[in-house]
Order: C-alpha cells, then sequence, then structure tokens
C-alpha cells in the first residue's frame, strides 16, 4: 500500500532519513505501507487529513492518545492510520473515536464516560491513566473498584491493567 506524502523542499533529508521514498516519475515523496508512514505522519496531504474535534480542554490529552497538529494548531489523523498492519494506527484510531467525524467508520457515540473508557481499555493498547479523561478515570475506578484491576506502573507510568494478563 502506497501513500503519497507533501515533503516540502527543505524538509526532503529529514522525510528521506525517516524513510520516505522519491518517486522520480511522479515526482513526489511517499511512503510504502501505513507502518512505515507512521515515522512521516507529519507529512500526511491535506486531502490525506481526518480533523479530531475535540472540546478545548480535551486537546492535551487528544494530544497525548495520538492525534497530530498542523502548524495552525487544527488537530488530525491521517485517513491511512490503522490500515495495513499497523497495529499501533488502529489502537490510535481507538482512542479517538469519540472525536472523529460522525462518517468514520471508527467514530463512537458512547451513552456514558464509563462506556467510553473501558473501550478505551480493550481498544486502545495500553493507554497511561493520565491519557483518560477527568470522566473516564473516574468510571473507570468505579467501573473496576480493584476487584479484578489494578494500576500497574512500568516506565514511570500508570496503567489500568487486568489482573489475568499477568499469566500471559
Amino acid at each position: 500500500m502506497r501513500i503519497d506524502l507533501d515533503v516540502p523542499f527543505s524538509e526532503k533529508d529529514a522525510a528521506k532519513s525517516d524513510g520516505a521514498k522519491w518517486d522520480g516519475q511522479q515526482r513526489t515523496w511517499y511512503a510504502a505501507d501505513a507502518y512505515d508512514a507512521r515515522k512521516l505522519a507529519k507529512w500526511t496531504k491535506a486531502s490525506d487529513r481526518i480533523p479530531i474535534v475535540c472540546e478545548a480542554d480535551h486537546i492535551p490529552v487528544a494530544l497525548m492518545r495520538g492525534a497530530l497538529t498542523t502548524d495552525d494548531g487544527t488537530l488530525y489523523i491521517p485517513c491511512w492510520l490503522g490500515l495495513d498492519r499497523d497495529l499501533a494506527g488502529r489502537e490510535t484510531v481507538a482512542r479517538l473515536c469519540y472525536w472523529l467525524p460522525k462518517t468514520h467508520p471508527e467514530y463512537k457515540d458512547f451513552g456514558n464516560a464509563a462506556e467510553a473508557a473501558m473501550h478505551l481499555a480493550v481498544n486502545g493498547g495500553y493507554v497511561p491513566v493520565d491519557q483518560y479523561l477527568p470522566a473516564e478515570r473516574k468510571a473507570m475506578d468505579a467501573l473496576l473498584g480493584g476487584r479484578s484491576w489494578y494500576i500497574h506502573s512500568s516506565f514511570d507510568r500508570a496503567y489500568y491493567r487486568h489482573v489475568a494478563w499477568d499469566s500471559y
């Protein structure tokens, strides 16, 4: 899967060192697949950007969850994120699901913060506790209540973790 990029001439060396390839016939830079393109996401073509729309106080969390920002501060994710063999991209899309446009196939409209927090925990990969919104953390704490979940500290960050995962 080829992903065309928008690389300014002044940044061609940086893009090349991050894995971008030059197509001399089409005179454009590209990534060979979504897995490689994650390193090159800042050069996503404007037409390939999916807007992330959230409240101003949620922006820092959206950025921690993997949203990107343009020079003018607009939040987005690349349309190819999560395709191909890109598990990390699928987790990023799951982390940002209710800030995606309603027409996006991964958009979710949760009934409450508990549903959102559980979706994030199950589909978002290992999400540090500080990447949950305050309402999601409160809901997660109430849902889990210490019964079969605990906070696991790894790399100096806390994560919600199910004790059954310790056997793997």
